[in-house]
């Protein structure tokens, strides 16, 4: 009689506890957010750092430099550059730079014999630029100088690095040279010329000296249109002063763009530069 009575409270015990198998506790996940760390360093271990984003490129026409030397005065900013191209001064409006900074300047207009008043400095060549940014620096370093703000006594953003004496003005026809060409038949044949050798011979109106390792020059000879009476020729040696009339023998090349704003359709390369009577 014990053990029948035994066998019904075991049954009545257990019999619920056979009904809920279904609900046992479920496995561990394999989730990551479900495991336990194993230790008390892997739970104060810092999440992976994101890979830093990669440093924008450069903006079209426009070129980078390291900052070697800077003063700030009269309201501008000038910088001396270490660039692949070689080292040159710009000036921009005023804006907060140090030695070894990274800079990007673009709308550059070189500007020959510049002498600054509030320094009492004369720079042979500097770039006025219409931009200037320090590259990955603090929000804010980017300024704009507004075309036109150029210090007193000089032209705009654009326009003229010098002008010849007006009893040498380059709208006076020159002699053609002897079996060479005009300006405007430069202009007229370049599409025939691409690639080759000319010679000719005109007056230099705009001259600069080391930009991008060469020595650029305007020449006119009286002859063209505006647009076709002006060419462009440079030179890793060769150079002549504002009004200088020279003889000049190069490769014409077409469709030039170097980049920092030195686009041309048309262009005098690799040029010899020789002075010349009218």
């Amino acid at each position: 009689m014990k053990s029948i009575r035994t066998l019904l409270i075991s049954t009545l015990v257990f019999a619920p506890m056979v009904g809920c198998g279904e609900k046992q506790m479920p496995e561990p996940s394999n989730d990551s957010a479900m495991k336990v760390a194993s230790s008390p360093s892997e739970l104060a271990r810092p999440a992976k750092a994101k890979a830093p984003a990669p440093a924008p490129a450069p903006a079209a026409n426009s070129l980078r430099g390291t900052v070697k030397e800077t003063m700030a005065s009269g309201g501008y900013t000038y910088l001396l550059l270490a660039s692949e191209k070689g080292e040159f001064w710009a000036a921009a409006k005023q804006f907060s730079v140090a030695v070894g900074d990274d800079v990007e300047v673009a709308g550059m207009m070189p500007m020959s014999n510049f002498h600054s008043k509030t320094l009492d400095r004369t720079f042979e060549i500097i770039q006025f630029v219409g931009r200037a940014a320090v590259v990955g620096g603090e929000a804010g370093s980017e300024v704009s100088q507004q075309s036109g703000a150029m210090p007193p006594g000089h032209p705009p953003i654009g326009g003229a690095l010098s002008a010849p004496p007006a009893s040498d003005s380059p709208q006076a026809k020159i002699t053609p040279l002897e079996g060479g060409m005009t300006v405007a038949e430069l202009f007229e044949k370049k599409a025939d010329l691409g690639g080759k050798t000319v010679q000719f011979r005109g007056r230099v109106v705009k001259a600069s000296k080391a930009i991008m390792a060469k020595n650029w020059l305007h020449i006119q000879d009286g002859t063209g249109e505006p647009g076709s009476n002006d060419i462009t020729v440079t030179s890793e040696a060769g150079y002549a002063d504002v009004g200088t009339i020279v003889i000049v023998e190069g490769i014409i090349a077409l469709e030039k763009d170097f980049g920092a704003g030195y686009k041309y359709d048309v262009i005098v390369e690799e040029a010899t530069i020789s002075t010349d009577a009218p």
